[in-house]
Order: structure tokens, then sequence, then C-alpha cells
């Protein structure tokens, strides 16, 4: 799904920083999840998963 550009800097900079750091990785899989942004009261975003998709293999 798109995202506007500037929640989709925000994505790449959460991606290349988690990635760096090894508290993700990139995957091939066949269950995705959705990745969102909230606003927080100082108008920063803060990076949000819905696995309710994954909870229902669990």
């Amino acid at each position: 799904y798109k995202l506007a550009p500037k929640k989709m800097d925000e994505l790449d900079k959460f991606l290349d920083k988690n990635l760096a750091k090894g508290y993700i990785q990139e995957l091939k899989s066949p269950i995705a999840l959705s990745f969102f942004f909230v606003s927080k009261k100082d108008g920063k975003l803060r990076p949000c998963q819905d696995y309710w998709y994954l909870n229902s293999y669990i």
C-alpha cells in the first residue's frame, strides 16, 4: 500500500537503522505485516505494525 512521502522517508530511515543494528532482517515470507505510523503529540511519527493476521497462525 502507498504511504505519504514524509511517511515513506520515515519508513526508509526506520528500516535502514534497524537493519544495520540487526534488530530486523530481510525475509521472503508469504506473510507480510501492515506497517503504519501514528502521530505523537510532539509531531514525530511512531512506527507500528499490525500483527492480527500473523496471530491467526499461532
